[in-house]
């Protein structure tokens, strides 16, 4: 069973709580969903939409092909139509939109939104609630389900009153449905109730760096990343943590980097724009060697570019971002459920190594919901990696970046003991202190360096699905990984194999100079250049092959399919 559902209007019709409340009754009824958002950067007006896919197994991508279209104004037919199945319905306000008709849809069904909003609740401000009760009249949901969650959704932030005229609203519009003598050509959807979580990764990640520890956010707001911040602040006086919006990203990286130097686990969220605004504090903090972790939730660019659009565009830019030679971890997430367990490695590997951890997710990553079960927190543990009281009081003078066989040195924080902690932004001696001396200098150079072997054993190697010894093989990072693992799941093909990166970078040459040798490798990537194929042959000489979409819309499975055909893989 699979159902496709989009609702499309112009920004400030309520799209986004019409998707969300749908979603959620999905999840509740016990089916899977994967639900996308489709946005100008505007307020109000443009084209957008809010794509909820429905089904009784596990599913990752986006598919085009729609069952149905509920179009909130008559531009978002013209617009959509296109997507809608022979026999497909779309659901619309002919008393305020005017009459259509659609040969390729054997069914335009108006529904009177906003007159059963009037009837129902007194006030065509319910308009959407009518339509997510026609949505579910429509297939015969359980309404009791909508009713929950309706309840849940509105109680507490409108009270008990707008909560009834919502439900009394959502109750009249699955009426009209069932009434209707058009049914669109849907299986039989069984609830059989759940309770897993609905989940966006910018609400994985909040939720991981809380579980993680992580006591100080701050941030400048900047689409996609901002929610990350808004989510932790949702929840930071249980946590006992600070949200702190900083006046630009410098002063969000400066701010963190002061508060990891103090002894605090630190976060900030950016998108590209605001990241380059922090690439001078994220040397800062690999010099000073200092923990500190930033989510790069990227859009498409360059400079404003398409803000509110999908891109996997900043991949050798932050592999690379600041000046001069100097370790650091990028982690890229591939789900909701990567993106919390992946945020929580993250404060892990930049505390136990000291130094910068950057998250890269993306816009479509970063506001898709999916359904997923409990997180487990049994293996979650928090390691500061610093020396206790005891150690330092043992100690006739301390010196910051002693040097080790591991080049990890000894991490005391200021004011725990007698002992001063010096940080420097310059090149320095072991005790902190500004240094020219070049025999010094290249010894802290080395020292830090020298980390790597030990950080390489702590990187996840990519993981490899289907036939190891297929001679096709599809090679993806963080979003894109849905959509390749789906197709290749629907379609069983023995002569394809998946490798999927996450921990990806540092990266070892090893791993693939190994496992690609003498096969068909094609990455399938959401940016222009090819930047994991540029990367991979960089590091090891494997000439890779690529899949690109690099339009500010994410991978579906239709164009996937599509696209291997022409190559020749399916």
């Amino acid at each position: 069973m699979e159902l496709n559902i989009r609702i499309a209007g112009a920004a400030g019709q309520g799209m986004q709580t019409i998707g969300y409340i749908l979603s959620k009754v999905f999840s509740r009824g016990g089916h899977e969903v994967f639900s996308v958002m489709d946005y100008q950067s505007r307020v109000r007006g443009g084209h957008n939409y809010y794509q909820i896919r429905v089904s009784d197994r596990v599913i990752t991508a986006k598919n085009d092909e729609l069952d149905m279209l509920v179009a909130l104004n008559k531009e978002s037919i013209e617009l959509e139509k296109s997507d809608i199945k022979d026999g497909g319905i779309i659901i619309y306000d002919g008393g305020a939109n005017g009459e259509i008709s659609y040969e390729k849809c054997q069914m335009c069904v108006s529904v009177p939104f906003a007159k059963i909003a009037v009837e129902a609740a007194g006030d065509k401000i319910y308009s959407n609630t009518a339509a997510v009760g026609a949505v579910l009249g429509f297939i015969g949901y359980d309404l009791e389900i909508l009713y929950d969650v309706i309840n849940k959704f509105f109680y507490h932030k409108k009270g008990a009153g707008v909560a009834k005229s919502n439900i009394d609203t959502a109750r009249a519009g699955a009426k009209f449905a069932k009434k209707s003598d058009r049914k669109p050509a849907i299986e039989e959807m069984k609830c059989t109730r759940s309770e897993k979580m609905l989940i966006n990764g910018n609400e994985a990640i909040a939720l991981g760096a809380l579980a993680a520890g992580c006591k100080f956010f701050c941030s400048y707001p900047m689409t996609p990343s901002t929610s990350i911040f808004v989510n932790a602040a949702k929840y930071s006086h249980e946590f006992n943590a600070v949200v702190e919006q900083a006046e630009d990203e410098m002063a969000a990286i400066n701010m963190i980097i002061g508060a990891s130097y103090a002894g605090v686990r630190s976060m900030t969220t950016t998108s590209g724009g605001g990241y380059c605004l922090m690439v001078e504090g994220i040397g800062f903090a690999a010099i000073a060697e200092l923990p500190v972790v930033i989510v790069n939730s990227q859009r498409s660019g360059p400079s404003t570019g398409l803000p509110t659009r999908t891109e996997q565009g900043d991949l050798l830019f932050t592999i690379n971002a600041s000046h001069g030679d100097f370790l650091r971890v990028v982690l890229a997430p591939s789900s909701p459920r990567d993106a919390f367990y992946l945020t929580i490695k993250a404060f892990e590997l930049a505390d136990k190594y000291q130094l910068p951890v950057t998250i890269l997710d993306d816009q479509y990553l970063a506001d898709t919901y999916v359904t997923i079960d409990e997180f487990d927190l049994s293996g979650v543990s928090i390691d500061r990696h610093l020396m206790s009281d005891d150690e330092l009081s043992g100690l006739d003078e301390y010196h910051r970046y002693a040097v080790t066989d591991s080049g990890i040195s000894p991490r005391a924080l200021p004011s725990q003991s007698r002992h001063v902690v010096v940080s420097d932004s310059d090149e320095h001696t072991s005790d902190g202190h500004l240094t020219e001396d070049i025999d010094a200098a290249m010894q802290m150079k080395h020292k830090r360096a020298s980390k790597l072997k030990r950080l390489d054993e702590d990187m996840k190697p990519p993981d490899i699905f289907g036939d190891a010894a297929a001679k096709n093989v599809l090679l993806t990072w963080g979003s894109t990984f849905g959509v390749a693992h789906e197709l290749l799941e629907q379609k069983k093909k023995d002569s394809i194999s998946l490798v999927n990166i996450q921990e990806i970078w540092p990266l070892s040459g090893e791993f693939f100079e190994d496992f690609l040798k003498d096969k068909r490798c094609i990455a399938v990537e959401g940016n222009q250049s090819g930047q994991l194929a540029k990367l991979i042959r960089q590091i090891s000489g494997i000439k890779v092959d690529t899949i690109l979409k690099y339009d500010g819309r994410p991978f579906t499975l239709n164009y996937l399919e599509e696209k291997l055909k022409e190559k020749g893989v399916l």
